[in-house]
């Protein structure tokens, strides 16, 4: 079964290590910018300091007020913020086109982290009377939505996904499977992932994640001496809605949504599939270009540092489009969060918009990725047709392509893998 449908994107923002406005991050991907920055580390991490891609220009105000922010965590806060971008690029506004009209579908990893660990640390430490009752709706993943909601004032659908890497792939096929079934007339879709201390050491325990400039290289897609990913922490939120409906409220598509899917090859919890499964990984990306009639300018990879995964991205791109198409991994500059993919979505489409590919800057010098095309600057190029690739951890896989011209064809639902 693969319904068709022609869904647009007409309003999109994110809030990430680069910056928090379009022109920002545009700015910081066109000068090769640096997305990790080191913070002060608790003292029970006996860490001198914790490396990440952490959104250090990220603030609240004036989106929202003071005494509403006191009693967000910072996941619903980011969340919001991006959620308004959006909403005002696509020029739809909650109270005149009906609160019940627009679906909250949102992608996240680790959402209410921070809050729920604070409030154990809280309660071991000093006992339940100095637990704040107030952080408690913060502990569970979906507080981002269900903060959107009441700030926004809408009534319609609302999701959250967890699916490991794959959370904001299966978050955008939640969406587009409400607005096909009518539930709602368009979609705010999303990924959201907050970065704590919690979250940070847990990894850097785990051997995961590290300091980018230690003697170990962190945190750099393809890098010949990478040993894993440098932690992110991010909020993306794209408007999909129906091209005749947009058209007929006067606004101006930014991408159409090709084909969206996912699916899964054997793999243990929480380790990347071997190679053995690369087979199976490049027929599922293959069927994504098969559906869309047309070749792609742009691949958006899902490698992150971590050996295993950029081997088998490797393994699977240079089959699938060998040297013809230009690879990036934004991941070198935004680091790893479970909701990537919507990120890596907008950023795709600015990049799209500007006409350019982002470089993969951390690759100079090194020897290039035998049989891909990695750019190591960024360089001028139309760009009509992106592929947005997930490959997680678990076996999980997600693929996801957008339009920036072709805004009269028919998308395409994909098919479960």
């Amino acid at each position: 079964m693969s319904p068709q449908y022609s869904w647009v994107i007409s309003g999109a923002a994110a809030i990430c290590s680069l910056g928090t406005t379009r022109q920002s991050v545009i700015e910081a991907l066109r000068a090769g910018k640096e997305g990790f920055s080191a913070r002060p580390a608790p003292e029970w991490t006996r860490q001198s300091d914790m490396t990440a891609a952490w959104a250090t220009d990220f603030k609240p105000a004036p989106v929202i007020p003071p005494m509403k922010t006191r009693r967000m965590d910072r996941s619903s806060q980011m969340a919001i913020v991006s959620a308004d971008g959006a909403l005002k690029q696509a020029g739809w506004n909650p109270s005149t086109e009906g609160r019940d009209a627009l679906g909250l579908f949102i992608g996240s990893g680790f959402c209410g982290t921070h809050s729920a660990l604070s409030i154990l640390q809280t309660l071991y430490a000093q006992g339940a009377d100095e637990v704040s009752a107030a952080a408690f709706p913060n502990t569970v993943p979906n507080a981002p939505a269900g903060q959107l909601a009441i700030h926004f004032g809408l009534e319609g659908p609302s999701a959250t996904l967890l699916q490991t890497g794959t959370t904001a792939d299966n978050a955008l096929l939640c969406a587009l499977g409400q607005l096909e079934s009518g539930q709602c007339r368009a979609a705010l879709w999303g990924g959201v992932d907050e970065l704590s201390e919690y979250l940070w050491f847990g990894w850097k325990q785990l051997g995961l994640t590290g300091n980018p400039a230690g003697c170990a290289v962190f945190g750099r897609p393809q890098h010949p001496q990478s040993r894993g990913f440098a932690a992110g922490e991010s909020a993306a939120t794209l408007i999909i809605e129906s091209a005749d409906q947009l058209k007929a409220r006067g606004g101006q598509p930014l991408a159409a949504i090709e084909y969206a899917a996912v699916g899964a090859v054997e793999a243990r919890p929480w380790a990347y599939p071997q190679l053995a499964q690369a087979d199976a990984i490049t027929t599922f990306f293959h069927k994504a270009l098969d559906a869309c009639g047309g070749p792609v300018d742009l691949i958006v990879g899902c490698s992150n540092g971590h050996p295993n995964l950029d081997r088998l991205e490797h393994t699977v791109l240079a089959r699938l489009a060998g040297e013809r198409v230009p690879v990036w991994f934004p991941k070198g500059q935004v680091g790893e969060a479970m909701g990537s993919a919507a990120l890596r979505t907008v950023l795709a489409l600015w990049a799209m918009e500007d006409g350019f590919v982002p470089g993969n800057f951390w690759l100079s010098g090194c020897e290039a990725p035998a049989g891909l095309c990695v750019p190591t600057q960024p360089a001028s190029q139309s760009i009509r047709r992106a592929l947005i690739t997930t490959i997680s951890a678990g076996g999980t896989l997600g693929a996801i392509v957008i339009s920036l011209f072709n805004l009269n064809i028919r998308s395409v639902f994909g098919d479960l893998f």
